[in-house]
């Protein structure tokens, strides 16, 4: 499965003569989507693509036709062999659209894609040497005839399956009703007419269906490529250990063939691969939650770093005397609260932090005023009374 890059059809026809070649859906759709851009259109490709059977796929071609002609011609350019699921070669247990695993493998080797040709190599060595070694001593440890990772779709394929009715034609053919089409599955020939079990080498849930009325393993209807032996064999075979490459001499490196010349450009080189236009920037770090709590304030919609104070709260009641005193403390701070906040808001609203400063020494010094006043006449009071 390749990208359509310039060159590769032709090569690989070439080097591997009886291979089957597919192109990955989602870089044909960057292409389709280049010249033929929409919503709908985007939904009927990737039916069609996906699509299992031959009656799906032409039902979602006739949409895509419905909507744009020119569309659908450049889509039908492309054999379909090559990029619609129900057209695979089923003779690879693989029902893959895009190669996602080829671009995990990238992201895999990232740190040293930037190094030397000798460098590159002999650390590709090394990671798929310690690889294969893990993967060995693991198949070495596993109990029974399957492998866990399929294991658990099957268990899931088994549950799956509990919402189907069979109706027996035969002693290995079955006519299996899922609630949405009716299907005939025929267990020695391990063919379902919804293509899922020729295109994994699983069953579907129709055949796990019949093989259950028939009182047998789901195990052993699974193609022998997802065995426990057949995994033991893939890794059986180790990568040898080799010394430091700082010995080798060029000759041994590269023999008659010498490497380009090095055309070095200004600033610093480009590690990180060009995304599309609509493409969104790496992932980094994990999602953060969508409800964010401030550590300082411990409310909700901002963090530490934006934080402004938040409401400030009223001390409770002491649990040992001084009730009212506290009352009263309680009482005056709301009071400062509430000052707090207006002031802040007129703040806000006003955006000059200046003309609350003036405000809040105005109000201090008209109290300031009212109390000596009050003291004063109180004193007069005081005297007249004692004369």
């Amino acid at each position: 499965m390749s990208d359509k890059q310039k060159g590769l059809i032709d090569s690989i026809q070439q080097q591997f003569p009886r291979c089957n070649q597919r192109h990955c859906c989602r870089h044909l759709y960057a292409n389709f989507r280049g010249v033929y851009p929409g919503a709908m259109l985007r939904t009927a490709f990737w039916t069609a693509a996906k699509a299992s059977t031959a009656a799906d796929f032409q039902k979602a071609m006739g949409e895509l036709k419905d909507i744009n002609v020119e569309a659908h011609d450049w889509l039908m350019r492309n054999s379909p062999a090559s990029w619609a699921r129900h057209a695979f070669d089923h003779g690879a247990k693989s029902d893959h659209v895009t190669n996602n695993m080829t671009e995990s493998f990238n992201q895999w080797i990232a740190p040293y894609r930037d190094k030397p040709i000798v460098t590159l190599i002999d650390q590709l060595r090394v990671q798929l040497m310690t690889r294969f070694q893990q993967r060995y001593a693991t198949a070495c440890s596993l109990m029974g005839t399957i492998i866990p990772a399929i294991k658990k779709k099957l268990d899931s394929i088994e549950r799956a399956a509990r919402g189907c009715t069979t109706h027996a034609a035969g002693l290995y053919e079955f006519e299996v009703n899922d609630g949405n089409k009716v299907v005939v599955v025929k267990l020695d020939e391990r063919t379902c007419t919804c293509k899922v079990w020729e295109a994994t080498g699983l069953p579907c849930k129709h055949a796990a269906h019949a093989i259950a009325v028939k009182s047998q393993s789901i195990d052993d209807y699974c193609d022998p490529y997802y065995t426990v032996q057949r995994y033991q064999l893939a890794y059986g075979e180790m990568i040898h250990a080799q010394p430091d490459t700082i010995g080798l001499s060029e000759t041994s490196l590269y023999g008659v063939v010498q490497p380009p010349f090095m055309r070095r450009r200004l600033g610093r080189p480009n590690k990180n691969r060009r995304r599309a236009i609509d493409e969104g920037a790496p992932s980094v770090f994990r999602k953060r939650s969508s409800s964010v709590r401030c550590s300082k304030c411990n409310t909700v919609d901002h963090n530490k770093r934006t934080c402004k104070g938040g409401a400030v709260k009223g001390k409770g009641k002491r649990k040992r005397g001084g009730s009212e005193r506290m009352e009263s403390g309680t009482s005056s701070q709301g009071d400062a609260s509430n000052s707090q906040r207006q002031t802040r808001s007129n703040t806000a609203s006003t955006g000059s932090p200046s003309g609350s400063v003036q405000e809040r020494v105005r109000s201090k010094m008209t109290a300031y005023r009212a109390r000596r006043n009050s003291k004063f006449a109180s004193s007069l009071a005081t005297e007249g009374s004692g004369q």
